[in-house]
């Protein structure tokens, strides 16, 4: 039976209880809670999972950055920038000190932060090529969940940050953007083409026109 509120057993608001009730309610806690953890050591067992297993290893053994290191450390050759991130070392650590406000995190305890040069090397290198996270987590020596991360948090910094600064819409008069799609057809011979800014990479949704 639960107590029933009376006068004369309120303090500020709060039904009390007589002793013996409340070591009732702490028996049946107790007996609920013993219950609870019985269910889920079977649920457990029965699904093959060890609730007091360890992580095992932060990176999976046999997964080495040997690779990277030798490019950033300078042992290979600096073509290996432009073959493998698409643009070559000086623009490379550009691009890195641009990122850097943005993407730097802090060592712990457990273990050192990844730079933000791999950082922008892992982007890079998943955008470059087949967009694995498997063979990204190989190349570089990280968990394929660090990849999944450091994919993210670097396309969110560039696009917040870096994308307003680099392509920008054009904001002239219409006599000032004649002007500008007659002087590129006259140099490089394409018309109806405004250059203002490089912006490869850039997709722009366009519609055909019919009965040109």
């Amino acid at each position: 039976m639960w107590p029933v509120r009376s006068p004369d057993k309120q303090l500020r608001g709060y039904v009390t209880m007589p002793n013996s009730d409340q070591q009732q309610m702490s028996e049946m806690m107790r007996w609920y809670l013993m219950g609870r953890q019985d269910y889920i050591q079977r649920l457990s067992s029965k699904r093959g999972i060890n609730l007091k297993a360890r992580r095992r290893y932060w990176v999976r053994p046999g997964r080495t950055s040997v690779w990277w290191d030798n490019i950033r450390k300078g042992v290979s050759l600096d073509i290996e920038y432009k073959e493998n991130f698409r643009m070559n070392k000086t623009n490379f650590h550009t691009l890195c000190g641009e990122l850097r406000p943005f993407i730097t995190r802090q060592d712990t305890n457990m273990r050192e932060c990844i730079t933000v040069e791999t950082q922008v090397a892992v982007l890079l290198y998943y955008v470059s090529d087949e967009g694995r996270l498997r063979k990204t987590a190989n190349a570089f020596g990280i968990s394929r969940a660090s990849v999944s991360i450091i994919i993210r948090r670097v396309s969110r910094a560039i696009t917040q940050h870096l994308g307003p600064k680099y392509i920008v819409l054009p904001t002239s008069g219409e006599e000032a953007v004649k002007d500008l799609v007659s002087n590129f057809q006259q140099r490089h011979g394409f018309p109806q083409c405004m250059r203002f800014r490089p912006i490869e990479g850039t997709i722009w949704y366009a519609e055909a026109s019919y009965g040109c």
